[in-house]
């Protein structure tokens, strides 16, 4: 084919993709039936917007113009969701080579003289598992024992109509003895590929990648993750293997829930909820039925699944993940475990379809003894989402299922069946604010004050004179950390604020209305257009005002999260005398500075934005008698205040170092 999946690198420590192992490949741009849809879409939503002005519409007489997300569906449907695939199989330690596929693809073309060259109809055992029509691809392997596996799923993948990016994830996988692995290890493993365009326009940005180990002995039971942010959503991918031990499984489920936020979150005490949006969880869970093996094996023979699904581990009120609000799609397929190696095609219509299919039993040859194995859903795809962004991911219809190929592949050599599910994850509606994550590298943290912050040069010298004080800080700094208690969520609700933007939204809604009746009680037809511009002026001033009330919370997050830095440092190094010490309090007393000035100036923007709420809303009142006397002079001139806060805090925060 003469393609090749690119790759890329994962950002460590920035948001950046590191581009330089990039190799080309070139495959068809996404099928033109999308573009035009997206462009329907675009041109009926222009459409349904033409009877109020567009900035309008986002202001409704009980809702504010930003709004934290509540529980429904709060998705942009303007733009098109990511289409996200993610599989996951046990290979039961079998080696599989690149040879071992190629032997088993087909060519379903026609006969002609020239051969087969249809390229699209090449009948790839991995097509019985791996959809090509997606944008985001993350499959976990377990007990493989085949480090080339990876590569024959990227040559696969080159025949997606996307330009699909292999990410070369830092910590991709874990591996060990274990059971059944005591002359070999075995891995845990997790890929990503990711449509290049996605990369390309932001839409997808690459975090770190991490690996949990869950016992000391069995080094190939854990998991490996990475996180990545999607559509501005923080999503964490996990693949892993459980212990096949009831209480250890427990136990390691909240391992790894607990190390996921200790690992990716931005200060201690923060649960998994607090970190990511989205969470995504495949693999060998190793979860087990808790019922008779008759009645297994009736209920399966019988296609009688559903009356299964209650006695699954899962289910179970005692389930721990279920308890977290983990969930998947309807359970429709078989039992993915214990598959007998190298099986058959399924063919239902045999009466003894079941026994050539499951194997009932196990012989360990380390004790001679045969232990039962209940057929069962040990391979599982989870997800958890924020309870306000359930709606953003969603678990495509008729996709959570076993492969079932049709004729003997590599992917029946294995005691598990490959699994998969499709997910479409959608934008968060513009006029509203999703939760804040307070995630390390891919959280609003880094993107404020990115990596190093703050400067060295501010703290390596001992500006302050620390060690003078047996690194104390000066009383008035550690008197203001000690009793700051600050709201590091986004969304900071002021009372003060939310009075002045409701009177500012109900301002601009008046405006418009009047704009529409201004003839009505005008006494001096004169004055018509001199009235027309200063309702526009008026329209807009109320409309700047508004996002710089806004800008404003969002300086005061930052001013939040900075005071709520420097009382981590202060708590975690008050009482300590090194280096490392010295630099956390210095640290402690530039974020404190910091957050003093910003203070400063966002209480002198707050009293221009109430000055000049106050005057609309008195031009408002005067409009009557204005239509009525013709007194254009009774209106007061807008107040001539700047609404660039914003760049005022980036300024203080890239430069404040030169001044402290």
């Amino acid at each position: 084919m003469g393609t090749k999946i690119k790759n890329r690198t994962e950002a460590t420590n920035s948001n950046n993709i590191d581009t330089s192992n990039a190799e080309s490949m070139d495959t068809n741009n996404t099928n033109s039936t999308n573009t035009a849809d997206t462009k329907s879409t675009e041109s009926s939503n222009k459409n349904a917007g033409k009877k109020r002005f567009s900035l309008l519409t986002l202001f409704k007489r009980v809702d504010k113009k930003l709004v934290p997300l509540s529980l429904g569906d709060n998705t942009d449907k303007t733009r098109d969701p990511i289409r996200i695939f993610v599989g996951t199989w046990n290979m039961g330690f079998k080696k599989i080579d690149q040879k071992d596929v190629a032997s088993q693809i087909e060519c379903t073309c026609p006969p002609n003289s020239k051969g087969c060259t249809c390229v699209c109809q090449y009948n790839d055992p991995l097509r019985d598992w791996i959809d090509l029509n997606y944008d985001i691809y993350l499959i976990t392997l377990q007990e493989s024992v085949s480090p080339n596996f990876v590569k024959i799923i990227s040559k696969y993948l080159e025949r997606s109509n996307r330009t699909l990016v292999k990410i070369n994830l830092k910590n991709y996988r874990i591996m060990g003895f274990g059971e059944g692995a005591y002359v070999s290890r075995k891995m845990t493993v997790i890929s990503a590929w990711i449509n290049k365009k996605l990369l390309d326009e932001g839409l997808v940005k690459i975090g770190c990648s991490r690996q949990v180990y869950v016992s000391s002995y069995n080094r190939s039971k854990g998991v490996v993750c990475f996180q990545m942010k999607v559509y501005e959503q923080i999503l964490c991918f996990i693949g892993g293997h459980m212990p096949s031990d009831y209480m250890e499984r427990q136990k390691a489920c909240h391992i790894v829930l607990d190390k996921l936020s200790t690992m990716f979150g931005a200060n201690e005490g923060l649960t998994f909820k607090d970190v990511f949006h989205h969470v995504i969880w495949a693999g060998d869970f190793n979860f087990k039925l808790m019922i008779a093996l008759e009645k297994v094996i009736e209920n399966i023979q019988n296609g009688t699944l559903s009356s299964l699904i209650k006695y699954d581990e899962f289910y179970l009120p005692s389930s721990m993940l279920k308890d977290k609000k983990f969930r998947e799609d309807n359970i429709t397929f078989d039992p993915t475990y214990k598959k007998k190696e190298n099986r058959t095609v399924v063919n239902k219509e045999d009466k003894d379809w079941f026994m050539h299919e499951y194997a009932l039993s196990d012989v360990k040859w380390y004790g001679n003894y045969n232990t039962q194995r209940i057929p069962s859903w040990t391979d599982r795809i989870l997800k958890w989402s924020d309870e306000s962004m359930e709606s953003c991911l969603r678990i495509e219809p008729k996709t959570y299922k076993a492969s079932l190929p049709n004729r003997r592949t590599v992917l029946m050599s294995s005691d598990h069946t490959p699994l998969s599910c499709g997910f479409s994850l959608l934008p968060v509606s513009k006029s509203l604010v999703p939760p804040v994550k307070l995630n390390l590298v891919l959280g609003t943290n880094s993107i404020l004050f990115g990596p190093g912050y703050p400067s060295r040069f501010a703290c390596s010298s001992d500006a302050y004179g620390l060690e003078e004080t047996k690194f104390q800080l000066p009383k008035e700094v550690a008197d203001k950390i000690i009793s700051s208690n600050p709201e590091t969520t986004r969304y900071v609700e002021i009372p003060e604020e939310i009075g002045i933007e409701r009177e500012l939204v109900e301002s601009a809604l008046t405006l418009f209305d009047e704009s529409l009746n201004l003839k009505v009680g005008l006494n001096y037809p004169s004055i018509y257009f001199d009235l027309q511009k200063h309702m526009a002026k008026e329209y807009v001033s109320a409309q700047a005002t508004l996002a710089s009330l806004n800008t404003l919370r969002a300086v005061t997050y930052i001013i939040n999260i900075l005071r709520s830095y420097a009382k981590m440092s202060h708590t975690k190094y008050g009482n300590k005398e090194s280096e490392e010490a010295k630099y956390a309090l210095c640290s402690a007393i530039v974020y404190t500075k910091v957050a003093d000035k910003l203070e400063t100036s966002r209480s002198k923007q707050l009293e221009k934005i109430k000055v000049e709420s106050k005057r609309i809303t008195h031009n408002l009142n005067e409009l009557s008698r204005v239509k009525s006397t013709g007194k254009m002079s009774l209106f007061i001139s807008a107040a001539h205040f700047s609404t660039i806060i914003t760049a005022v805090a980036v300024l203080f925060i890239s430069t404040l170092f030169s001044t402290i």
